[in-house]
């Protein structure tokens, strides 16, 4: 692909993504991947959430992550558990796939965390939407994105 755009040498920062507010958002994860974590112990599920309604943050996204497998078991219980209730909130009765969670509105307690210096998101609660089935949901193709970290 051949591109012909000119460097802006006055920016220093590559992300002008801000943190979403703390508070319940409908949401829908649009990606998943699996990866090894950055420490080299175990790996993580990643799961990429859409925002679907909120007139101002429609379309932001937010990330969540799982330690499916890792050196310490309690990290696995954890994710576990996690994944346990996000799969209650989408309506998956057996989680056998990481991809029967995608495209499923769900509703996801968004709070904030100092990281860095830099003020970064986490979902901490599922819930079902509760919204119609048949409503449609804003959701990007099936495809893979790049997580930020």
């Amino acid at each position: 692909m051949k591109l012909n755009i000119k460097a802006n040498k006055e920016t220093t920062t590559t992300s002008t993504r801000q943190a979403l507010p703390e508070g319940w958002y409908h949401a829908v994860a649009i990606d998943a991947v699996e990866k090894r974590n950055s420490k080299d112990t175990g790996d993580i599920l990643v799961l990429t959430f859409e925002i679907i309604e909120d007139e101002k943050f429609a379309g932001q996204w937010t990330w969540a992550n799982f330690n499916v497998t890792h050196i310490n078991p309690q990290a696995v219980e954890i994710a576990e558990k996690q994944l346990s209730y996000l799969a209650g909130a989408a309506g998956v009765d057996l989680l056998t796939d990481s991809s029967q969670l995608l495209h499923r509105p769900v509703q996801i307690l968004v709070k904030q965390r100092e990281w860095n210096g830099e003020t970064k998101n986490e979902i901490k609660m599922y819930k079902e939407a509760n919204i119609a089935a048949e409503q449609p949901v804003r959701a990007a193709q099936a495809k893979s994105v790049d997580v930020p970290f």
